[in-house]
């Protein structure tokens, strides 16, 4: 399992500017850092990845194609902007989906249901470059509206931003599901993907990883679909036979 964050804007596109000088980049910067954390400590890899700066839809187009350079790897990526209004007072975080990607709205609808209610925040369908390019589940997230005044203090304060990335782990193992049970061989932790599932009350380890990690060999025949694990028991218990025979011959 892995996610890839991406604090929107870059250095020479900053985003929307605060009413006290906080730029949106700098802001979700430092929210992908803790998020990136936070995944870490919920045991889902995470990679941070930069807009570049220049010319803004060549840094968008070179930003996709290193996210989807990770194709194979990759189950979630989140861009992280901030939101902004005419009206001072609007706050709330809003979640955006690309309008027909139903897993895309899966996503933003368990990450929205973290965060409190506002007459600004919600669940959008949107067409934005980032979500269109994305190939696997994606959402942008506008942590809350930059032109509030206390809304910008509050982008500061490491608190503020540890209950930000709390919200968006916890709409993230809602949507890919428990992922919590962790597996330990003889006192040694082992780490697997997919990770070990609760299913109706039994605990599902994907079988290579677990024979190989007992000494086992496994064996898939695809098509007469036959799964077969070699435990080498039987040639263990056959070598101790033959020394009996050959010390009953030495006494002869």
């Amino acid at each position: 399992m892995k996610v890839i964050i991406n604090p929107g804007h870059s250095t020479t596109d900053p985003g929307v500017m605060g009413p006290t000088g906080l730029y949106e980049h700098d802001a979700v910067t430092t929210v992908a850092q803790v998020l990136q954390e936070a995944l870490h400590e919920r045991r889902i890899e995470s990679e941070i990845l930069v807009q570049p700066g220049g010319n803004p839809q060549w840094a968008l187009n070179h930003l996709m194609e290193q996210v989807n350079a990770r194709q194979s790897e990759v189950d979630i990526f989140i861009s992280l902007h901030c939101a902004a209004d005419k009206q001072r007072e609007a706050y709330g975080t809003r979640v955006l989906y690309l309008e027909d990607s139903e897993e895309s709205k899966l996503l933003a609808e368990n990450i929205q249901k973290h965060f409190p209610r506002t007459l600004w925040s919600g669940v959008q369908p949107s067409q934005e470059y980032i979500l269109q390019q994305a190939r696997f589940p994606a959402v942008v997230i506008e942590i809350d509206h930059i032109t509030n005044p206390e809304v910008e203090m509050l982008m500061s304060l490491p608190a503020w931003q540890e209950k930000v990335a709390d919200n968006i782990v916890n709409g993230i193992f809602d949507f890919i599901g428990p992922q919590d049970i962790r597996l330990f061989i003889d006192g040694q932790e082992i780490y697997s993907d997919p990770v070990p599932q609760l299913v109706y009350g039994d605990v599902m380890v994907p079988v290579r990883l677990l024979a190989e990690a007992l000494g086992a060999t496994v064996e898939w025949d695809s098509e007469r679909r036959i799964l077969s694990i070699y435990t080498h028991r039987t040639s263990e218990e056959e070598e101790p036979s033959e020394t009996p025979a050959l010390s009953e011959a030495s006494q002869a």
